[in-house]
This record gives C-alpha cells, sequence and structure tokens, in this order.
C-alpha cells in the first residue's frame, strides 16, 4: 500500500511540472533537433537517444523552477523526470547548432574530447 501511495506521488509530482510549464513548438522542437546533431557525431549515444526520446522540453519555468528560481541560464532540467526548460537565451545567444550543442554538452558537465583546443 505504501509502494502504490509513493508511485501515485510520483506520477502526479512529474506530471504537476509538465502541467504548469509550457510545451516547445514545432519550429523550436526542430531547433533542438538540429543541436542534438553534433553530440550524436561526438558520440554521446546514449545521451542522444535520452533527449530525443525522453526528454520533455518546455518553453515556461513549472512551479519548481520559479520556486528554485535560475539565474541567466540556457536551460534547465528535473533531473530524473526528463523536463528539460529551455529559455529564449538557449535558441538566440548560440551562433549555430554545434555552439548550442556545446552549451547543452557544457551544461550537462560532459565535455567531447575533440571538441577542446
Amino acid at each position: 500500500m505504501a509502494r502504490r501511495r509513493h508511485a501515485r506521488a510520483d506520477f502526479l509530482w512529474s506530471h504537476s511540472l509538465l502541467l504548469t510549464s509550457d510545451a516547445i513548438g514545432p519550429a523550436l522542437r526542430l531547433l533542438v533537433e538540429q543541436a542534438i546533431g553534433p553530440l550524436q557525431q561526438a558520440d554521446f549515444a546514449k545521451e542522444t537517444m535520452t533527449l530525443r526520446h525522453f526528454a520533455n522540453y518546455r518553453t515556461t519555468d513549472n512551479w519548481w523552477n520559479l520556486y528554485v528560481g535560475h539565474r541567466e541560464a540556457y536551460a534547465a532540467t528535473n533531473f530524473p523526470l526528463g523536463v528539460v526548460t529551455l529559455y529564449p537565451a538557449f535558441f538566440e545567444v548560440p551562433v549555430d547548432d554545434t555552439e548550442r550543442a556545446a552549451q547543452t554538452s557544457l551544461s550537462a558537465g560532459r565535455v567531447p574530447s575533440n571538441t577542446l583546443p
């Protein structure tokens, strides 16, 4: 019974993050897909599979991100729920998909060795 309540609470928690934020639109989704390409080419196979198939991309903060706050971020993630909030800077600041992919990998704490000087 306790396990069932815990599962229900997890379900409500994760869906509350989706219900209190806006989904990414098709045009921005295309930019995200294009930015994942360089990560795939840099041998981030597991990460790109997760980004393509399991991440829920959002364009506005959910209630938890609003509560916690952030400073001039490109993106925010709600681990392990797969909610990825992409702020305007993610789309506006990088000059191309490779730079956008680099920002993504830096924020994840992993840099492909072939991109280092």
